[in-house]
């Protein structure tokens, strides 16, 4: 028999706790889901024709940082790190409908989806020939079934001759 223990409460009053702490975890959880990318509240379409640009910077301790920065004569100025960044226009991507960019701390130049796509190729890691040699695996599979079905056919077809003939020859 299970014994409660005196100072803490019964089991049972303990359960009840337990299930109020999940309940209120679980209602925490809904409300952080709700929340958005706090740089896009300062985001308007006033500094958004003023060149501003989210910027997502890649740092050595393994963070990422998101600001909202201006571009001028091809540079973003970083205050807190005191760095310029080159910005040009194929390092712009999108984020939701705002322009980024995505920095390294340590490189001067932004990350472009060209250059990572021409390491990707370089490095032949590509994930588009995936898609493609599975949907060949998947043919040859459907072939070798078809086969297998045409020389049952096959088969019982050369059964179906001999037996006839056997019946007719007699």
């Amino acid at each position: 028999m299970v014994q409660e223990e005196r100072g803490r409460g019964g089991i049972r009053e303990r359960l009840d706790g337990l299930e109020n702490t999940l309940e209120q975890l679980g209602r925490l959880d809904k409300k952080e889901r709700k929340k958005k990318l706090k740089i896009l509240k300062k985001v308007s379409n006033q500094k958004l024709r003023k060149n501003y640009v989210i910027v997502f910077l890649l740092k050595t301790n393994l963070q990422i940082d998101a600001k909202l920065a201006q571009i001028e004569d091809g540079t973003i100025y970083l205050d807190k790190e005191r760095t310029y960044h080159v910005a040009t226009p194929d390092s712009i991507w999108r984020y939701k409908k705002y322009p980024a960019i995505i920095l390294k701390e340590w490189d001067l130049k932004p990350l472009t989806p060209y250059e990572l796509y021409e390491e990707t190729v370089q490095s032949q890691s590509l994930s588009h020939p995936q898609k493609f040699l599975i949907d060949v695996m998947m043919r040859a599979q459907l072939k070798k079934k078809g086969m297998k079905i045409n020389m049952l056919w096959i088969i019982l077809g050369i059964v179906g001759v001999v037996v006839i003939m056997a019946l007719i020859g007699k």
